[in-house]
């Protein structure tokens, strides 16, 4: 008698494992897919918004964007939102971002973008006045002093 329960309880430890799996919780990854809506265009002062278009079969339902930005390959600091307001400094650098996050089932994913090269709004005239001393006659000096400005530097 006791080796036939201890052949049940061998059996029904055999039943219960495999109804509740190895015990071990891995599922395999399903990779999203997907791209991303761009809006603003890389123009000094503009601001570019990413709104992702994303499918994973793992779910997406709790997921939450994490952004990093990149000016040439320079992290741009303090700015994780999906929008960025382009700078003076960034004219002519390539700007990309990075967007982090985890599917429902818990795994990391992560897509980069392409890169785009920020350009300079349109030119602006500059402004301001001359200082101009001496006479303009025969064999006299005469200085013209700019007092200039220019938002384009």
């Amino acid at each position: 008698m006791d080796s036939f329960l201890r052949l049940n309880s061998i059996v029904l430890s055999t039943l219960l494992i495999s109804a509740c799996g190895s015990g071990s919780d891995t599922v395999e990854n399903a990779p999203a897919t997907g791209d991303f809506d761009i809006s603003g265009a890389f123009i000094e002062e503009s601001t570019v918004t990413v709104i992702p278009n994303m499918t994973d079969t793992d779910g997406l339902t709790n997921a939450s964007y994490l952004y990093t930005w990149y000016a040439d390959s320079t992290v741009v600091e303090s700015n994780t939102s999906n929008a960025i307001t382009l700078t003076t400094g960034q004219i002519g650098k390539a700007i990309r971002f990075e967007v982090s996050f985890s599917d429902d089932r818990g795994h990391s994913e992560s897509f980069t973008s392409e890169s785009n090269t920020v350009v300079m709004i349109a030119n602006r005239a500059a402004s301001g006045s001359f200082t101009i001393t001496g006479d303009f006659i025969e064999e006299s000096t005469v200085t013209v002093i700019p007092n200039m400005t220019d938002t384009d530097g």
